[in-house]
């Protein structure tokens, strides 16, 4: 585990996703080039599916002036079906 702590599995998980299915992301990932900026929960509504309460993990890449944010709700959780329901349209 380079940069994500092990307090976030589904971010983990996501990483772990990225780093089998994109070249660039792997090669970005392992070289240090993408650092964690900030985390936190933020609450967002969505038209279709309503209130959605997220974790997010802001990462940088410095030298390429880039910001990358992932977004991901607990396991289980209703923001976590909402997810579900977004993914299936």
């Amino acid at each position: 585990m380079h940069h994500a702590s092990g307090r976030h599995p589904e971010l983990l998980e996501t990483i772990g996703v990225l780093t089998v299915a994109s070249q660039r992301f792997c090669t970005l990932w392992t070289c240090r080039e993408v650092r964690r900026r900030d985390t936190g929960l933020t609450r967002l509504n969505h038209p279709l599916v309503g209130e959605l309460d997220l974790h997010y993990e802001k990462m940088v890449r410095p030298q390429a002036r880039q910001l990358i944010v992932v977004y991901y709700a607990d396991q289980g959780s209703t923001s976590a079906e909402r997810l579900a329901l977004l993914s299936g349209l």
